[in-house]
């Protein structure tokens, strides 16, 4: 089958849909067999019931030290809620940091911007495709036995270059689309971090103030560290009220308490704030996981492009099916190594002229300028990459897979800096898969 318009619908169109269709109704297609189960505190305790909402409450610390992972969805709120302090202290002494996973909000929606705006490069492009089957093979030419090697792999690398700049006007949208979100992505990021970096549990919110005392103490008690701490705290949460009708420590006791919550506002500024950098990197940073997920539409696009290109291999110069398709994956695979760079690129760029430029449409501008020139050159090398590939194929020059080696390891090179110094991004949970049980509202404990 090469029929451009059917190719992109079974290659591009139904696999783009099925991920978004997973992404938004994963939960209910899988009936609930293939997703973690989660316990979400104000889901399963009991809102309206009072002595069930107590018995829930009551309930909270077995059932965090029970879990087995801790997942936050984190907004610029979370610190600032004292029951998610007292969750996140529970779970940090009964599970550790390993089995912490930080999902800021932002980071879905800017996802979903991102996949849709190369959807639409893609889907632009397959146009161009189904219009001109042989829009992406402009030029190229079958190498024959008298032709000069070097001369035929020269144009084969100018032909690609010329040829892969037609697709740089269909990542406009994605540059558009790029500098709205990664703009949001680096405030939110920032935000993250400088809250947690000033953190201090005792100007968090609580919803009911005859709580605080309670909560704090339960906090305090975790991270008393001395056996003598803890007894003080126990003392200090046990005071009988005062005539407001609060709790109120003991003096020498409330020292021991500010002491030990002290010692979580560190844990937060210090440990946790550092995994959290381990696990999401910094503000310009993103991990291969996402930057290959935002390019997947632009991946499903080459296989279109591969598959409408096979009945014209041998115009191209390929002497065979099997060598057309298995030099074409090869390009795939270079394809993902070096757009998957372009994200991440931009990125960088938008967190620099965030700290050298204030002014926020002179900003955007100079971002965008600065995206499509990263778009540009980042196609340029891949076209190079595919033009001496192909001459080495056709050829068996070895000048032409030296030129190969020597574009291609700075990209390597540069795909270890950005991405391999560590994993920004764990996708070992789902933002999806929250469904309430019907009937759960409370785990019984013993």
């Amino acid at each position: 089958m090469s029929d451009p318009t059917m190719l992109s619908l079974a290659l591009l169109d139904a696999p783009v849909g099925v991920f978004f269709l997973f992404f938004f109704l994963g939960q209910h297609l899988t009936c609930q067999i293939w997703c973690p189960s989660f316990w979400v505190d104000k889901l399963c305790i009991s809102q309206n019931n009072s002595s069930l909402k107590a018995e829930g409450l009551e309930a909270v610390p077995t059932i965090v030290a029970s879990s087995s992972t801790m997942l936050v969805l984190w907004d610029d709120t979370y610190f600032r809620r004292l029951w998610c302090n007292f969750e996140l202290s529970l779970f940090a002494k009964s599970g550790g940091l390993e089995q912490l996973r930080v999902v800021p909000l932002w980071l879905a929606p800017w996802l979903l911007i991102s996949m849709i705006s190369f959807y639409i490069y893609g889907r632009l492009a397959s146009i161009a495709l189904d219009s001109d089957p042989s829009f992406s093979t402009q030029n190229l030419a079958g190498y024959a036995v008298n032709d000069s090697a070097l001369e035929f792999g020269t144009h084969r690398i100018l032909t690609y270059l010329g040829n892969t700049q037609s697709y740089d006007l269909f990542f406009i949208p994605s540059c558009v689309a790029g500098i709205a979100s990664f703009q949001h992505k680096l405030d939110g990021h920032k935000a993250m971090l400088e809250g947690m970096q000033a953190f201090d549990i005792r100007a968090s919110e609580c919803f009911s103030e005859t709580d605080r005392h309670v909560i704090e103490a339960q906090v305090a008690k975790l991270f008393g560290g001395h056996e003598g701490e803890e007894e003080a705290v126990i003392v200090a949460s046990s005071q009988p009220d005062d005539p407001d009708g609060e709790s109120r420590p003991a003096p020498r006791a409330a020292d021991k308490v500010d002491e030990c919550l002290d010692r979580f506002n560190e844990y937060v500024r210090g440990p946790l704030r550092e995994a959290v950098v381990q696990d999401l990197g910094g503000a310009g940073d993103l991990s291969w996981t996402i930057c290959v997920l935002v390019y997947t539409p632009s991946m499903l696009l080459m296989l279109v492009v591969v598959w409408v290109g096979l009945p014209l291999r041998e115009r191209m110069g390929f002497e065979s099916d099997r060598q057309y398709l298995l030099a074409n994956y090869i390009e795939c695979f270079i394809a993902l190594y070096t757009n998957c760079m372009t994200p991440a690129l931009q990125l960088r760029i938008m967190s620099f002229l965030s700290t050298k430029i204030q002014g926020p449409s002179l900003r955007c501008v100079t971002a965008l300028l600065a995206s499509m020139l990263v778009n540009v050159m980042m196609i340029s090398v891949f076209g190079v990459q595919l033009g001496a590939l192909e001459a080495f194929v056709l050829t068996r020059h070895p000048a032409f897979l030296g030129g190969f080696l020597l574009c291609a390891t700075p990209i390597w090179l540069q795909n270890l800096r950005l991405f391999w110094r560590g994993e920004c991004l764990s996708a070992k949970q789902s933002c999806r898969c929250f469904t309430a049980q019907p009937g759960y509202n409370v785990l019984k404990h013993g």
